[in-house]
């Protein structure tokens, strides 16, 4: 797997090793994204995920936010797409499957913008702390809508909520970075809804049941 490549108009190679672990600093990076998980917690027990649905995680990492949900969802398929062959390493074998839980996950290594999954695959779709590592949000937005079935969710979260940790400070986004997710997750998904965590902004919109069809805030479907 670590020689499986990723077209480099799909990922950005100027983030260092949080934006694209690879080699030994990408490997020490993925551990400190699995130590710091207080965030990925917190996540696993707001978000609500549905009995026996299927679910994707853009941009996985280490896999801490997958094994959390899958030992509250037991029931649930859960799949992912993350451009690092560092992460998919890690991941796995953080989800390694054991007799008495739920098959292995399907974690493919591939960026956001071309994710390698069919139309309509998951009822839930997410991305934790990598939309600005995008080289082309709209695209990445685009792809996440794609592969939700309709009536499904698409979530994005960031750093910050009400009691960002001290590393988390160092990287919050300014207002209108949070307003430029908001609103393009508007024009490529539907009508966003933002709350504050404590370690996290999360940011929800929901796929229309005509997917074709994106409906802005304040407008209403035909």
């Amino acid at each position: 797997m670590n020689n499986v490549s990723v077209n480099p108009n799909q990922v950005r190679t100027d983030r260092g090793p949080f934006g694209l672990p690879r080699g030994l600093s990408g490997r020490v990076a993925g551990r400190l994204m699995a130590s710091n998980d207080a965030q990925q917690r917190e996540l696993a027990q707001h978000i609500d995920l549905p009995q026996r649905g299927a679910v994707c995680e853009v941009g996985y990492g280490p896999g801490v936010l997958l094994r959390l949900l899958r030992a509250r969802f037991p029931q649930v398929t859960f799949a992912g797409a993350d451009p690092s062959s560092v992460m998919f390493n890690q991941a796995t074998r953080t989800n390694r499957p054991r007799r008495s839980v739920a098959p292995a996950m399907d974690l493919r290594v591939a960026a956001a913008g071309q994710l390698p999954f069919t139309d309509d695959s998951f009822d839930v779709t997410i991305a934790v702390n990598n939309t600005q590592f995008w080289p082309d949000l709209a695209a990445g937005l685009d792809e996440m809508r794609r592969v939700t079935r309709p009536g499904g969710q698409v979530l994005v979260a960031w750093h910050g909520g009400s009691t960002p940790s001290g590393i988390q400070r160092r990287l919050l986004l300014k207002p209108d970075e949070l307003a430029g997710i908001a609103a393009a997750m508007t024009t490529h998904v539907g009508e966003v809804e933002l709350e504050s965590l404590t370690f996290s902004e999360l940011f929800t919109a929901r796929v229309g049941l005509d997917r074709d069809v994106v409906v802005p805030v304040g407008d209403t479907a035909s």
